[in-house]
């Protein structure tokens, strides 16, 4: 069944304030972030950074098919616990133990891409 032309226009409305509102928050959170970092607060940076996440994964989420909108969203709530969890990193680690962690877990995703990359290519042949 067709939709009304009316109903269709308050839909493509209602779209556009939305697409606007999504982004106005990207640019509000990417705002907050640089400036923090200007002012060299990595509290703010990271209080803020979830937020920026989540901003962006709403923007994704709406991009996404509805079938398909529950897995970004976990996806994107798990991303977020992983960038909520900086600050208490940050508190257990000393300088030389957080260099470390990070030195580990570059290695773990450096790791993690070559076997994918193998698994791709064995799968080509």
């Amino acid at each position: 069944m067709p939709i009304d032309p009316s109903v269709s226009e308050q839909l493509r409305g209602f779209e556009r304030r939305r697409r606007k509102l999504l982004q106005a928050a990207i640019d509000a959170e990417t705002t907050a972030v640089a400036l923090a970092t200007k002012q060299k607060d990595i509290h703010q940076v990271i209080s803020r950074s979830p937020a920026l996440v989540e901003c962006l994964g709403g923007q994704i989420a709406v991009m996404v098919p509805a079938q398909a909108r529950a897995s970004v969203l976990s996806v994107i709530a798990e991303a977020v616990m992983h960038v909520k969890g900086a600050a208490t990193q940050m508190v257990m680690y000393a300088e030389n133990e957080a260099n470390d962690a990070l030195l580990q877990m570059q290695t773990c995703a450096i790791n993690a891409n070559t076997s994918l990359e193998k698994y791709e290519a064995l799968s080509k042949e």
